[in-house]
């Protein structure tokens, strides 16, 4: 399948334009890249506490940033009239999000997991509806639900949850409420920034929360027992899903607006499922199969080709 961007660049200093969008290929590798996390959290789990392994990431990840800034020479300095704008952003999507959705992946497994996850392309069309960003067409709902459908029919023979499931599945509910409303927070900051920027000043809003919550945690590692699986999940998780998934997905944002990129986590539990059954043995039958083709059939109708402005 080719993957084309029919839409004009971000400007030098990361503004949104007019679009006419076909398939975002930033937004679909940051899917793919993270349904594979899902699995790699599992390994992480075997050896790290969720405090102790948000903390780790988060540093990794903030180092690998600044490295990639300084590279690039992407230095824009943080403006005095979005500061707090962008902080808050940091504060709600890798600090507050992190912790409920970390803890709630925790208690769950991968599918399951994803498939709460993806319900919110739902959220953050409504909300985009709300904030007058885009009009209430009944062919997009039409097309999120039958992409929700879908994603029912894969993981169909997997969730029954009773017990922690259902807990885990709930703190991801509540992670996702957090993820849309940090996505339509983001397409006005994009005006003075690129993604890379923008995903990089905003981690500095969340770096008090997840040092007061993994600091006692981190300190009390047994480095020594930490499984060469774990320490592999970690850094898939903090480089792959966190600096490069973030970054695209940004990218994303910045194209085709929050919304648009949302409907692309529908096709997270399909990614998540492919690599649960690669790496942990998962079985996926013919529900997977029919669930896959209702999913992009709901992503191709929700998908709005008409030029759309993201201010």
């Amino acid at each position: 399948m080719e993957l084309e961007v029919d839409a004009k660049p971000e400007s030098p200093t990361g503004s949104p334009q007019n679009l006419r969008v076909g398939l975002n290929s930033f937004a679909f590798f940051a899917i793919m890249i993270w349904g594979l996390n899902y699995v790699s959290l599992k390994f992480i789990f075997l050896s790290w506490t969720v405090p102790a392994a948000l903390l780790f990431r988060f540093l990794i990840m903030w180092a690998g940033l600044w490295i990639v800034c300084l590279v690039k020479k992407d230095l824009t300095p943080l403006q005095k009239e979005d500061a707090w704008q962008v902080l808050y952003l940091g504060f709600v999507n890798m600090g507050v999000y992190m912790v409920v959705f970390m803890n709630g992946m925790n208690l769950t497994i991968p599918p399951e997991g994803a498939l709460v996850f993806s319900s919110a392309p739902l959220f953050t069309a409504i909300g985009a509806c709300f904030m007058k960003r885009e009009g209430w067409r009944l062919k997009t709902f039409f097309g999120i639900l039958l992409g929700l459908g879908g994603i029912g029919v894969v993981e169909f023979p997997l969730n029954a949850s009773t017990g922690s499931h259902a807990i885990g599945n709930l703190l991801v509910l509540g992670s996702v409420l957090l993820w849309t409303h940090a996505a339509l927070m983001m397409p006005k900051l994009h005006k003075n920034y690129s993604s890379l920027r923008l995903f990089t000043l905003s981690m500095t809003g969340a770096f008090p929360l997840l040092f007061a919550y993994g600091i006692i945690p981190v300190t009390r590692m047994d480095w020594r027992h930490i499984w060469v699986s774990s320490w592999l999940g970690m850094l898939y998780s903090a480089i792959f899903s966190g600096i490069v998934g973030f970054t695209l997905f940004y990218k994303g944002v910045s194209q085709i607006g929050p919304s648009r990129t949302t409907r692309y986590q529908m096709l997270l539990p399909i990614w998540t499922g492919l690599f649960a059954m690669a790496l942990l043995k998962e079985r996926l039958g013919i529900s997977f199969l029919i669930g896959t083709a209702l999913v992009l059939f709901g992503l191709f109708i929700a998908s709005d080709r008409r030029p759309t402005s993201l201010a």
